[in-house]
């Protein structure tokens, strides 16, 4: 049945606790001997995946493989779509930081993953068992990853109240403030901000290096210290905590709490509609506004894969490129005109 494939992969690829005590003590130790590195190399399950996973389990569980047909699995993605998420079983209030009271639906971006978790979990069965799943996962039905892709950036004076409301934080308000200025134009995710190391950062050649094991393509890249970085990691490196070493230590290491933390900071500023993820989005388009970088060299800085990704950032602020194309065209003609000069010149 998908139940027992489902079980099977989630087994084989959840770490025992030997596998993770190697893992941890390889991780925590600067110099890696060749061993403990391959052992530690291995990707596990996310709790989020293994989530996915176990909830596919519940929905499909009782089909055989042979009866999961492409037909059947569109058909579930389309219901889900269309089902109201319910509300936490333990929930006693609506908490003021989050929009906890607002019916929703799985988004496109929540069936997309459902859809590859599965893809994922049968490829593995049926390579392991040697068996064919024919035309089931054609993609002919994937739920698109971008549907309503947002589009909120920092108006002006946004910027200046999230620095102002950081002060009304508990720990490390300098922190914070660090932390939003270096995501809103490093074009770093937040995970990958909190978990920057300073033996990351090559301060001789002004780069940070994102291992692929912390980014989310899980290919690696690399991002430029240019002036306001470098300005930002300056004052980072005179916070540096010699019992930490990562450079952001002061703030929490998981994702979800800086979130929270985020939340926190966006509604004692008096703002409205405002993500962690959102200042990614600021750094990315500041990088097309200010900059006269090409598209595929942001696309290494960012991370980005696929470039239609990339491609709504540039009509963002239309006014700005209306004059970088006016810088050209006065660049030209000067060039043509001092041309003609040169030409009389010579006549």
């Amino acid at each position: 049945t998908v139940a027992t494939a489902i079980d099977e992969y989630i087994k084989a690829n959840t770490p025992t606790p030997d596998e993770k005590t190697v893992k941890a003590v390889a991780e925590a130790t600067p110099e890696k001997s060749e061993k403990s590195a391959q052992k530690s190399s291995k990707k596990y399950l996310s709790a989020a995946k293994k989530y996915t996973l176990e909830a596919l389990s519940h929905h499909l569980g009782e089909y055989s493989i042979e009866k999961l047909t492409r037909n059947l699995i569109a058909d579930f993605l389309d219901q889900l779509s269309n089902t109201e998420i319910p509300p936490p079983a333990n929930r006693t209030k609506i908490h003021p930081l989050f929009d906890g009271g607002k019916a929703r639906t799985y988004s496109e971006g929540t069936c997309r993953k459902y859809y590859f978790a599965l893809k994922t979990a049968l490829e593995w069965h049926a390579a392991k068992y040697d068996y064919q799943l024919g035309n089931r996962f054609n993609q002919e039905h994937v739920p698109s990853a971008w549907l309503n892709p947002r589009v909120r950036r920092l108006e002006e004076g946004d910027e200046e109240k999230l620095l102002e409301a950081c002060s009304g934080m508990y720990k490390s308000p300098e922190g914070w403030r660090l932390f939003i200025r270096w995501a809103s134009w490093s074009a770093m995710r937040s995970g990958e901000i909190v978990g920057m190391r300073w033996d990351e950062v090559d301060f001789e050649n002004f780069f940070v290096k994102i291992p692929k094991e912390r980014e989310k393509t899980r290919n690696g890249r690399q991002v430029p210290l240019f002036g306001v970085l470098m300005e930002l990691i300056n004052q980072l490196k005179e916070m540096k905590n010699s019992d930490d070493p990562r450079v952001f230590w002061m703030l929490p290491a998981s994702v979800s709490n800086v979130g929270v933390g985020f939340r926190r900071i966006v509604k004692r500023a008096g703002l409205t509609d405002l993500h962690v993820h959102d200042l990614r989005h600021e750094a990315t388009a500041r990088l097309f506004e200010r900059t006269k970088l090409q598209t595929m060299e942001i696309a290494l800085i960012t991370g980005h894969t696929e470039l239609k990704t990339l491609s709504r950032y540039a009509n963002l602020r239309p006014k700005l490129l209306a004059g970088k194309i006016d810088e050209g065209i006065d660049e030209l003609m000067n060039r043509r005109i001092k041309a003609a000069e040169e030409e009389e010149e010579k006549v």
